[in-house]
């Protein structure tokens, strides 16, 4: 019943090109490079930059092949989180609104959303088993990669078990609102997904033990790094420090 909806949500994941340059990069070094490339520019202090290379790093997602509307559907998602940011600093010292403030909300909306490209270049240009094989083999330890492809593939199940509760809900006429009973409701919900998860969890483990798993998921070679992936870390990490240099000297 559950594998019937995995498919579905992993049809909702940005499609992209499997031939790009991005997709052929290989996992290891891209995901140097790409936390390299998040420290460099959350270090940069003018807006105008921040804002320069946030305009670039689209530019590289639009190259995978996701839609402008792919993208801005997906900052959507994070728009609340940004909004908590970004709003308080510009009205908590009262109207008008002082270039201070406006600054460091830019600051901080675009240091985020460049973080957030850089997100989608790191899991949208490959499938999720082989970014993990390949952070396997950057010498981090084995039970992060256990916890993170275990957190991966569970996240559907979670999804199906929710929209089970919600089709249950729906044909019992259930009608959401912020009544006291509806309250009442959602607490046996969750209470009721706790004991679940706990239940399954330990089926799950003994499963994984009678099947000899020692906290360490298999993984296969990696792929070869070649002189293309060294050059594409390159002009990628030379074009940040770039911006650090017109940083320092022009502006």
């Amino acid at each position: 019943m559950a594998l019937k909806s995995i498919p579905t949500i992993k049809n909702s994941l940005p499609s992209t090109r499997k031939s790009s340059w991005v997709h052929s990069w290989e996992t290891r070094i891209k995901a140097s490079t790409c936390i390299m490339m998040t420290f460099a520019l959350v270090s940069l202090k003018t807006p105008e930059l921040l804002m320069l290379s946030f305009a670039l790093l689209t530019l590289i997602v639009l190259s995978m092949g996701i839609s402008p509307k792919q993208i801005i559907i997906r900052i959507g998602f994070f728009s609340p989180f940004l909004l908590l940011m970004t709003v308080p600093i510009l009205v908590g010292g009262g109207l008008p609104i002082s270039q201070e403030r406006l600054q460091l909300a830019l600051l901080l909306l675009f240091k985020s959303l460049s973080a957030l490209l850089i997100m989608f270049i790191m899991f949208f240009s490959q499938p999720m088993p082989v970014l993990l094989n390949g952070l396997s083999h950057m010498k981090l330890p084995p039970f992060f990669i256990s916890i993170v492809f275990l957190s991966w593939r569970y996240v559907f199940l979670l999804w199906e078990k929710l929209n089970q509760f919600y089709k249950a809900l729906k044909a019992r006429l259930f009608q959401p609102s912020f009544h006291t009973k509806s309250f009442k409701i959602y607490g046996e919900i969750m209470g009721g997904m706790v004991i679940r998860s706990i239940d399954s969890s330990e089926k799950i483990h003994k499963a994984m033990l009678s099947r000899g798993f020692n906290g360490k998921m298999p993984t296969a070679s990696p792929k070869v790094i070649t002189t293309l992936d060294v050059f594409k870390s390159i002009f990628i990490i030379s074009s940040v420090m770039f911006l650090h240099i017109i940083e320092k000297w022009w502006l």
